[in-house]
């Protein structure tokens, strides 16, 4: 049960700068952030907080691992994107949501609000946290959206809310995939290798994961390309779009550096010039070299 999954976890926390099957670097998103700017909404705090402000009792938990709260607040779970069914796993959605609720349902949470307002669906997303089963007081030391992913029910959002707990997410997701953990162990979510354009053909529209060395790069303003082979149309690209046309020389430079490199990244995927993930954020980025 969950209950046995989050003591694994925080075991694993107490050990997260050692022992990892794989270590996530976040090198490339260093040199990336000093020249491009976040979302102002999610510019609420200065560091990935460590308790939630806020409490509420929790009601319902649903399919997208959404929390319904007593008071009739709908909080969305910063930095996790939620399972999907998939062809092998029909009901894998539905599984999370129970293995959450198992958990959460009828307890109190804490949360920090991750931006102002609420989303477009009126959710407000926050990072949440919650104390391990039979632990009882006022603080919350347990981050949920990281037991979620260290239990492999959902995989790290790219996000400008998530932003700030980006390289723990990161790490956490990591471990899972690399133990075949939950979802990890579904063919639908296997890390796509990007030099093989067959594996995409029936996952456009879909949030993937691809992972590859580029082998060049592209100035097509206001684009940059990075691909992962020579065959334009049918390799895997990536469409790193800033936001603004002020940082477009010092992110293009900087993207430079990553020729030759292996690297992992994720987004929806298109077919208007070939596969093709978009991102505007060049911290989507990882690198994916051992």
């Amino acid at each position: 049960m969950l209950k046995d999954i989050i003591s694994r976890y925080l075991v694993r926390k107490h050990h997260e700068t050692r022992g990892r099957p794989e270590r996530v670097r976040c090198t490339i998103a260093l040199v990336f952030l000093a020249f491009f700017t976040k979302n102002a909404e999610a510019q609420v705090f200065e560091r990935c907080p460590a308790q939630g402000g806020n409490r509420g009792r929790v009601l319902i938990v649903d399919e997208k691992l959404d929390l319904t709260l007593e008071d009739g607040q709908r909080i969305k779970i910063a930095g996790i994107e939620p399972p999907r069914p998939t062809p092998d796993d029909p009901e894998l959605d539905i599984r999370a949501r129970d293995r959450l609720a198992s958990w959460l349902a009828g307890e109190e949470v804490y949360f920090t609000p991750a931006e102002r307002g609420l989303d477009r669906w009126g959710r407000k997303v926050a990072f949440v946290f919650a104390a391990q089963p039979g632990q009882a007081g006022p603080l919350a030391p347990l981050s949920v959206a990281e037991a979620v992913l260290d239990a492999g029910l959902a995989r790290y959002e790219a996000s400008a809310a998530g932003y700030l707990c980006r390289e723990k997410l990161l790490a956490v997701e990591s471990g899972a995939r690399a133990a075949g953990i939950g979802l990890w162990g579904d063919p639908y979510y296997a890390v796509l290798a990007a030099d093989n354009p067959q594996l995409f053909a029936d996952r456009l529209g879909t949030i993937v994961i691809a992972e590859g060395r580029v082998s060049r790069i592209v100035d097509r303003r206001p684009r940059i390309l990075l691909y992962f082979g020579f065959r334009r149309g049918s390799d895997l690209s990536i469409a790193l779009v800033p936001r603004t046309g002020k940082t477009f020389e010092s992110v293009y430079r900087a993207a430079a550096g990553l020729s030759g490199r292996i690297i992992r990244v994720r987004g929806l995927l298109d077919n208007h010039f070939g596969p093709q993930i978009e991102i505007s954020d060049p911290s989507d980025i990882e690198s994916a070299e051992r």
